[in-house]
Protein backbone atom coordinates (compact mmCIF):
# COMPACT_ATOMS: atom_id res chain seq x y z
CA UNK A 1 0.00 0.00 0.00
CA UNK A 2 1.30 3.44 -0.92
CA UNK A 3 2.48 5.65 1.90
CA UNK A 4 0.05 8.55 2.19
CA UNK A 5 0.73 12.11 3.35
CA UNK A 6 -1.55 15.11 3.68
CA UNK A 7 -1.01 18.73 2.65
CA UNK A 8 -3.51 21.15 4.14
CA UNK A 9 -3.62 24.22 1.93
CA UNK A 10 -4.81 27.63 3.09
CA UNK A 11 -4.87 31.03 1.45
CA UNK A 12 -2.30 32.72 3.66
CA UNK A 13 -2.01 36.22 5.05
CA UNK A 14 0.61 38.93 5.19
CA UNK A 15 0.02 38.91 8.96
CA UNK A 16 2.10 35.95 10.13
CA UNK A 17 -0.04 35.45 13.24
CA UNK A 18 -3.07 34.92 11.00
CA UNK A 19 -1.31 31.95 9.40
CA UNK A 20 -0.81 30.26 12.76
CA UNK A 21 -4.30 28.73 12.66
CA UNK A 22 -3.41 26.62 9.63
CA UNK A 23 -0.37 25.20 11.42
CA UNK A 24 -2.61 24.38 14.39
CA UNK A 25 -5.13 22.58 12.16
CA UNK A 26 -2.27 20.63 10.55
CA UNK A 27 -1.05 19.57 14.01
CA UNK A 28 -4.53 18.41 15.03
CA UNK A 29 -4.98 16.41 11.82
CA UNK A 30 -1.50 14.88 12.19
CA UNK A 31 -2.22 13.82 15.76
CA UNK A 32 -5.63 12.36 14.90
CA UNK A 33 -4.87 10.52 11.67
CA UNK A 34 -1.29 9.45 12.30
CA UNK A 35 -0.14 10.42 8.82
CA UNK A 36 2.52 12.95 7.83
CA UNK A 37 0.82 16.35 7.47
CA UNK A 38 2.23 19.61 6.10
CA UNK A 39 0.60 23.03 6.08
CA UNK A 40 0.95 25.07 2.88
CA UNK A 41 -0.20 28.45 1.61
CA UNK A 42 -1.40 29.76 -1.75
CA UNK A 43 0.15 33.14 -1.01
CA UNK A 44 1.59 35.23 1.82
CA UNK A 45 2.80 32.26 3.82
CA UNK A 46 5.42 29.55 3.80
CA UNK A 47 5.74 26.89 2.66
CA UNK A 48 3.99 27.16 -0.66
CA UNK A 49 2.17 24.15 -2.13
CA UNK A 50 5.11 22.93 -4.22
CA UNK A 51 7.50 23.05 -1.26
CA UNK A 52 5.05 21.20 1.00
CA UNK A 53 4.52 18.49 -1.62
CA UNK A 54 8.28 18.09 -2.01
CA UNK A 55 8.71 17.80 1.77
CA UNK A 56 6.27 14.92 2.15
CA UNK A 57 7.67 13.13 -0.89
CA UNK A 58 11.21 13.40 0.48
CA UNK A 59 9.88 11.83 3.68
CA UNK A 60 8.65 8.85 1.63
CA UNK A 61 5.09 9.68 0.57
CA UNK A 62 3.89 8.02 -2.61
CA UNK A 63 0.38 9.47 -2.41
CA UNK A 64 -0.25 13.09 -1.40
CA UNK A 65 -3.76 14.22 -0.53
CA UNK A 66 -4.08 18.00 -0.89
CA UNK A 67 -6.94 19.36 1.23
CA UNK A 68 -7.94 22.96 0.46
CA UNK A 69 -8.90 24.66 3.70
CA UNK A 70 -11.29 26.99 1.90
CA UNK A 71 -14.95 27.30 2.79
CA UNK A 72 -16.27 27.57 -0.74
CA UNK A 73 -15.19 26.80 -4.30
CA UNK A 74 -13.87 30.14 -5.50
CA UNK A 75 -11.16 30.81 -8.08
CA UNK A 76 -8.36 29.24 -6.03
CA UNK A 77 -10.31 26.02 -5.49
CA UNK A 78 -11.68 25.72 -9.02
CA UNK A 79 -8.77 27.03 -11.09
CA UNK A 80 -5.55 27.99 -9.34
CA UNK A 81 -4.98 24.91 -7.19
CA UNK A 82 -5.87 22.39 -9.94
CA UNK A 83 -3.43 24.16 -12.29
CA UNK A 84 -0.61 23.95 -9.73
CA UNK A 85 -1.40 20.29 -9.04
CA UNK A 86 -1.42 19.44 -12.75
CA UNK A 87 2.03 21.00 -13.21
CA UNK A 88 3.31 19.27 -10.08
CA UNK A 89 1.99 15.88 -11.19
CA UNK A 90 3.69 16.33 -14.55
CA UNK A 91 6.94 17.25 -12.79
CA UNK A 92 6.72 14.29 -10.42
CA UNK A 93 5.65 11.72 -12.98
CA UNK A 94 5.24 8.30 -11.33
CA UNK A 95 7.23 9.28 -8.24
CA UNK A 96 4.04 10.20 -6.38
CA UNK A 97 0.32 10.54 -6.98
CA UNK A 98 -1.38 13.83 -6.10
CA UNK A 99 -5.01 13.68 -5.02
CA UNK A 100 -7.15 16.80 -4.68
CA UNK A 101 -9.78 16.67 -1.94
CA UNK A 102 -12.92 18.80 -1.84
CA UNK A 103 -13.04 22.17 -0.13
CA UNK A 104 -15.01 22.39 3.12
CA UNK A 105 -18.18 23.62 1.45
CA UNK A 106 -21.64 23.85 2.97
CA UNK A 107 -21.03 21.04 5.45
CA UNK A 108 -23.50 20.83 8.35
CA UNK A 109 -20.52 20.60 10.73
CA UNK A 110 -19.49 24.12 9.67
CA UNK A 111 -23.02 25.31 10.46
CA UNK A 112 -22.70 23.73 13.92
CA UNK A 113 -19.52 25.73 14.55
CA UNK A 114 -21.33 28.91 13.47
CA UNK A 115 -24.15 28.10 15.90
CA UNK A 116 -21.61 27.48 18.67
CA UNK A 117 -20.01 30.87 18.01
CA UNK A 118 -23.41 32.58 18.17
CA UNK A 119 -24.18 30.86 21.47
CA UNK A 120 -20.81 31.97 22.86
CA UNK A 121 -21.73 35.63 22.47
CA UNK A 122 -25.47 35.43 23.16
Amino acid sequence: MAKTAIVILGHGSRAAEANQGLYEIADIVRNRCGLPVEAAFMSHGKPDLTTAIDRVIVSGAEKVVVVPLFLFSGIHVKKDIPEVLKKEQERLGNKARLIYAQSLGADPRIAEIVIDRIKEVS
